[in-house]
């Protein structure tokens, strides 16, 4: 080993860095007195481990580091470095140059490295132990130190040698190891005090120990659960998600189809009324025109019925004219006979008086006479022409009155047609108005209706899609509360399977034995089994038969004795403990007497335990040696009866597991949770998966259901 070489920077005086190497020989540091001389001594024991700011002439540790000068500002650390030629492996590492490395910041922080890779102190003094370097060593010897030496104690030089002797690394770990064996011994107390303590807490520990596992178990189901949980909405929370938003756009299609049709009815239902509003006032008109072409028509009913009696009384005159006209007629064919008699009278007159021209007084007088005849006649036939020309002027009156009535009637009758027509025209657009009122009416019920209905589909879509989307809900809230069931449920299970098959709950020989007989044929085939997988008991009995076998329970059946040796020396021979065997070639049964049997049909007696529990005929003799005499009874007070009644010759449990023993001994009080006992593991297993099939079912009936919503 060789010192090689010290780099300083900002330690005390030397507020640069600064490097000091040592070669072959003898190195030597002069100086004036203040000079640092000593400063590169405590460098070199500040690195190797000095922590009492003291030794290194400060009043804080804080001192080492360079505290500035009227020119010079103050360091924020110090660093220190020395290095070893380690070639020859005089330190047990693997370098052939050590370097160790001491830093102090001001705020306090501090660092060690051993090759620039930081470390403990402890480390780098393991380090120098076999070196024989150290703060405390002879390989440091400040001012004072020699004086020191040979006055100081025996002791304390003893102490200088053993270092240069490099024994004190062992003095340093036996001082650490006895250190650790007081430590050791007080622990030990400590713990056995612990232990005592624990046993007598044992009990308390124990229910606190089945909490633990209950609680652990809860956890774990806990965290299974929610694993599940989370899994289960990772996987099917996007697809529910899809499919619910798939089933919401088409009931949103669906709905703004229903709305867009409500919309649509809506304003053909609007149109329609305002329509129907147009027609209601054409209607109005119309009737207001039919009401006055009803009272056109009675008027001209009226009037028709007037010119028609005025056409009677013209007609009626019309006969009469033509009567007088006829009588006129009558009388000008009379007058003109008359005339025509009188011009012939007169031609007869005038050959008279042309033959009785013979005598002028005679024809004169005859003359006169016939003129006077005839100025007679002709005023008579002049009267008679004036008649026939007032009858022709009457005639023509007539006449010219009967063709203006004619034409009055013509006219009328034409009015009569044209109102007639204008009747049938308003009847016939009456008629059509009112085909149209009601087609528009049916139009306004139809579209009304309509309008209802898609009211009504749109409502019942809306109630069918909230109740949907609250039976989906519930449905999902049952199906996770279902799947929760299922997790506890088969967590219970393969819990209860777990300890079954780790054979939980059985004494520690027990077990291993169990165990062993798993993997040994040889071991297998020398046992039937524990007492408490042979047997089955109903669920009301259990406690009272687990009391009355108490750790009989856990006995292990086997064929004959020399099995059960064989097993012994087994654990004896693995030091695995001690368990009880029960031949079946050597034990023998037991039963209550004949005359005692009456007692079983006392009330509150339910029977012998051992013909209250199934089993297999081989064992007849041990379930009836255990259990043949052993009464299970409802209550205490039944108990104390049947024991009085039986002189104390039977144990006797009743159902909640206090016992009366044959001795007269009575055993009681309440009895610790068990997580799971022995005789009811099996019973929970099968009724556990009796119970998750059936959970399983009504979770394909929900997921059933759920399909078939969507589908919806």
């Amino acid at each position: 080993m060789n010192f090689k070489k010290i780099e300083l920077a900002g330690f005390k005086s030397f507020a640069d860095k600064i490097e000091i190497k040592f070669d072959n020989g003898v190195t030597a540091i002069v100086g004036p007195n203040g000079c640092g001389k000593s400063n590169v001594a405590d460098a070199i024991r500040w690195v190797l481990g000095e922590q009492s700011s003291k030794n290194l002439r400060g009043s804080s540790m804080q001192d080492v580091i360079f505290n500035g000068t009227e020119r010079r500002k103050s360091l924020s650390y110090c660093e220190v470095t020395l290095t070893f030629d380690n070639t020859d492996r005089y330190f047990n590492y693997d370098y052939d140059e050590i370097s160790l490395t001491r830093k102090l910041y001001r705020s306090g922080e501090s660092a060690y490295l051993i090759n620039r890779n930081e470390c403990r102190l402890k480390d780098i003094v393991n380090l120098l132990f076999d070196s024989g370097i150290g703060k405390d060593g002879y390989s440091i010897i400040g001012q004072g130190k020699v004086e020191e030496i040979i006055s100081s104690k025996p002791e304390n030089r003893r102490a200088i040698f053993e270092d240069a002797a490099g024994i004190s690394k062992f003095k340093s770990r036996k001082v650490e190891a006895e250190r650790r064996l007081e430590r050791t011994r007080e622990n030990i107390a400590r713990v056995n005090d612990i232990i005592l303590e624990i046993e007598r807490q044992m009990g308390p520990l124990k229910r606190q120990a089945e909490n633990a596992k209950a609680y652990l178990a809860f956890k774990d189901q806990l965290k299974d659960l929610e694993i599940n949980a989370y899994i289960f909405q990772y996987e099917n929370a996007k697809n529910v998600k899809d499919e619910i938003n798939v089933k919401i756009r088409a009931i949103t299609e669906e709905l703004n189809l229903v709305s867009s049709r409500l919309d649509e009815s809506n304003e053909q239902y609007l149109k329609a009324m305002d329509k129907l509003s147009e027609i209601d006032k054409e209607i109005e008109k119309a009737h207001e025109m039919v009401l006055k072409l009803t009272v056109e028509i009675e008027q001209q009913s009226g009037e028709i019925r007037v010119i028609r009696e005025r056409i009677n009384n013209l007609n009626l005159q019309k006969d009469k004219l033509n009567l007088d006209v006829l009588n006129a007629n009558n009388a000008i064919i009379k007058g003109q006979a008359e005339l025509e008699y009188k011009t012939e009278k007169q031609k007869e007159t005038d050959e008279k008086l042309g033959m009785l021209n013979l005598s002028y007084d005679e024809v004169s007088k005859e003359y006169l006479s016939l003129v006077d005849e005839i100025t007679e006649k002709e005023e008579e036939a002049s009267s008679t022409q004036q008649k026939m020309f007032d009858a022709m002027d009457k005639l023509s009156d007539i006449k010219s009155n009967v063709s203006k009535y004619q034409a009055e009637k013509l006219m009328l009758e034409e009015n009569l047609k044209t109102a007639e027509t204008k009747k049938e025209q308003i009847e016939e657009t009456l008629a059509e108005k009112e085909n149209q009122f009601k087609i528009l009416h049916e139009n306004c019920k139809r579209l009304f209706d309509e309008k209802n209905r898609t009211a009504k589909i749109y409502a019942d879509s809306k109630f069918k899609q909230e109740s949907l989307h609250t039976e989906i809900r519930d449905t999902e809230a049952e199906k996770h509360n279902i799947n929760a069931k299922i997790q506890v449920y088969e967590n219970k299970k393969r819990l209860l399977e777990d300890m079954q098959n780790a054979f939980e709950g059985y004494q520690f020989a027990v077990k291993k034995l169990l165990q062993e007989s798993k993997k040994n044929e040889g071991i297998r085939s020398k046992m039937i089994g524990v007492l408490a997988s042979l047997i089955t008991v109903p669920e009301k009995y259990e406690t009272a038969v687990e009391v009355a076998l108490g750790s009989a329970v856990q006995n292990i059946v086997t064929f004959n004795e020399y099995g059960a040796k064989e097993l012994i020396n087994y654990l004896k021979n693995n030091q695995l403990g001690r368990a009880t065997f029960l031949p079946i070639s050597t034990i023998k049964g037991r039963k209550i007497s004949d005359a005692d049997k009456r007692i079983l049909t006392k009330t509150g007696v339910f029977g012998v335990a051992s013909d209250l529990i199934s089993y297999s005929s081989d064992i007849d003799n041990i379930v009836s040696n255990l259990l043949g005499t052993t009464l299970i009874v409802d209550n205490m007070d039944t108990a104390i009866d049947v024991s009085h009644n039986t002189t104390l010759s039977y144990k006797i449990v009743t159902l909640d597991g206090q016992v009366i023993n044959p001795s007269g001994s009575m055993t009681g009080g309440s009895r610790k949770q068990e997580a799971a006992n022995l005789i009811s593991r099996e019973r929970e297993i099968g009724m556990l998966g009796a119970e998750i099939e059936k959970m399983k079912a009504v979770l394909i009936q929900k997921n059933g259901r759920l399909e078939e919503m969507f589908k919806e």
